[in-house]
């Protein structure tokens, strides 16, 4: 077993500080994500995650980090997507009072198609450096690889023929226009999937909102096509009530970035039995520990 360990030399009226880190082996490397659980931040403790590329990487990785509050379970937020050279390393220090959040988790999400990370958090006594107030000491937390997602080299990429990463949503795809549902296309699926769930998210004031949610896609199914209809069903979205594609219609000013993300399931998730029934936070828990592989696409539209 291996590690190191870090710290201040002796304690004084700052405090001090300690460390130690497991060394983690490659097969607790992810390729699509990780979870790191029980962080913390107030006046006693605080948190920092860090993100590391792995140095046999043959190219560079886009992460991003979701944060979750740990009391309602909701997305509080996400950060600015980063790339990641083979063996770089990134971290987020003092994360969760950016997003409102004392107690949470956080999910790193590697939005490349290929390459491994390991990833970890921090939970540090006292509410900064040099203040402790307890223990004198830190916990390190290793991250969780998804399921399906240990040791194995992320493929699934999604995108589409209207638009590109970063880019913007044509007004087409809004209540501005048309309100069509876009075209999307994807590779790389895992050939351990059974089906595959496609959800478009974005974040608001008052949290999440779905704009999309699509489950029992078929796995073999490679594509959608614009104003697609017939494949896979449609769950009820945020601004409801009808299961279908719900076109950006936001009423405040500015651009809003929405997310599709699309999910290779190592199995059927258990739903409801309605389809009115599958919101976007239902499919959501229902298809967490069945993720082989996710792949996102970021757009923004501006009103």
């Amino acid at each position: 077993y291996a590690g190191a360990r870090t710290g201040s030399p002796a304690k004084s009226i700052s405090g001090r500080y300690g460390l130690y880190y497991g060394a983690t082996g490659t097969s607790g490397r992810a390729s699509s994500g990780a979870w790191v659980y029980g962080l913390r931040q107030d006046t006693v403790v605080r948190a920092n995650v860090a993100v590391s590329a792995s140095p046999e990487n043959t190219t560079t990785i886009r992460v991003q980090l979701e944060v979750y509050d740990g009391e309602t379970g909701k997305l509080a937020g996400r950060t600015e997507t980063v790339t990641l050279a083979a063996g770089a390393w990134k971290q987020w220090s003092n994360l969760l009072p950016a997003y409102g959040v004392t107690q949470g988790y956080v999910r790193i999400v590697n939005e490349s198609s290929s390459g491994t990370f390991v990833g970890y958090g921090v939970v540090n006594d006292g509410a900064s450096p040099g203040s402790a107030t307890g223990t004198d000491d830190g916990s390190f937390i290793p991250a969780v690889p998804a399921s399906g997602s240990s040791g194995s080299t992320a493929s699934l990429t999604l995108s589409s023929p209207a638009f590109v990463e970063g880019g913007s949503l044509p007004v087409e795809y809004s209540c501005d226009g048309a309100g069509a549902s876009p075209p999307l296309s994807w590779s790389g699926i895992p050939s351990a999937t059974v089906e595959l769930a496609l959800m478009m998210t974005t974040l608001a004031k008052d949290g999440e909102k779905w704009n999309w949610v699509l489950y029992g896609i078929p796995a073999g199914t490679t594509s959608l096509a614009r104003n697609s209809t017939g494949v896979g069903t449609a769950g009820l979205t945020s601004d409801g009530p009808n299961l279908a594609y719900s076109s950006p219609c936001s009423q405040g000013p500015g651009a809003k970035t929405y997310t599709f993300s699309l999910y290779a399931l190592s199995a059927a998730p258990v739903l409801p039995p309605t389809a009115r029934q599958v919101t976007g936070p239902v499919l959501t828990a229902a298809i967490a520990d069945r993720t082989l592989a996710v792949s996102h696409l970021n757009v923004s539209y501006t009103r």
